[in-house]
């Protein structure tokens, strides 16, 4: 659990953590952090330390709420099952399974979540502090 934690919530912050005096001083700065639809359910036995991992990228931290002002905005993206090398491996019935508890019954393109990423750093100006979920209505 702590390794899991570590990689996917303790690194980022430190990128974070040291960008932001830069952002502060240039009055910009777009962060965006991932998390997982795991997050929503609770992780299974399986994924439970990496759902709480990506649960701890959902929190944020009041000295980036500081930086608001300074028009730096954070938010994350709470990702679904994506159609990704890790999720073609899984040559089963579990992932059809799987894809079937997804409302729209596909996973998300790498380019689904591509494009919530470049607007979010490139043409957004206002949205901040908020979780958007790309999930397929899960």
């Amino acid at each position: 659990m702590f390794k899991t934690i570590l990689i996917n919530s303790f690194v980022p912050f430190l990128i974070i953590r040291n960008s932001l005096k830069n952002m502060r001083k240039k009055k910009y700065g777009r962060i965006i952090n991932t998390s997982s639809v795991g997050v929503k359910f609770g992780g299974s036995a399986k994924t439970f330390s990496y759902s709480l991992s990506k649960h701890i990228n959902e929190f944020i931290p009041s000295e980036v709420k500081k930086l608001y002002s300074y028009n730096v905005l954070y938010n994350t993206l709470r990702i679904g099952v994506t159609n990704t090398k890790f999720h073609k491996k899984i040559k089963n019935k579990s992932i059809k399974n799987r894809i079937k508890m997804i409302p729209i019954r596909k996973m998300a393109s790498t380019n689904d979540i591509a494009d919530y990423i470049i607007y979010l750093v490139r043409d957004n100006n206002y949205i901040t502090d908020e979780i958007i979920s790309i999930t397929g209505g899960e």
